[in-house]
């Protein structure tokens, strides 16, 4: 377990940080200024759970290397426009992506290739405040 939230983390993550950490389980990341986080930086992780909201990410590619272990993925509060990077993760329950900048409700589409799926929280993303009663957004269970 290891929380590194609201620690005025700036800039990217890179690949040698937190790779090859099999044991790793829980990563709280959130409430920073994380901008960056390359492809491979959780390489040989055993991450269950990961919070990286609340940060200034616009794309989350390294989120496909977490496949075989992720379960509960939160990463609300960025910038995000696109989730296709999300797609195929196996054994993911839980995500949160409210509050970033999906225009699009084809983006949801990716998450159908996600089989454990059971929580989606898309709250206060341009393309789902429009499309709920009242503008208010919501989350789909």
């Amino acid at each position: 377990h290891v929380d590194l939230g609201y620690n005025v983390l700036q800039g990217g993550i890179q690949e040698d940080v937190l790779s090859n950490m099999p044991a790793l389980r829980y990563l709280d990341l959130s409430h920073n200024a994380i901008d960056d986080v390359d492809a491979w930086a959780f390489e040989n992780t055993g991450l269950w759970e990961l919070d990286i909201s609340h940060n200034n990410l616009s794309a989350c590619p390294f989120v496909a290397m977490l496949q075989p272990t992720l379960v509960k993925l939160n990463i609300a509060g960025n910038s995000l426009m696109h989730f296709e990077s999300i797609a195929g993760l196996s054994r993911l329950t839980t995500i949160d992506l409210s509050n970033n900048n999906a225009y699009e409700l084809a983006e949801v589409l990716h998450l159908q290739d996600c089989p454990s799926l059971r929580f989606l929280h898309l709250t206060g993303n341009p393309a789902f405040v429009d499309a709920m009663p009242g503008g208010t957004g919501g989350g789909v269970k």
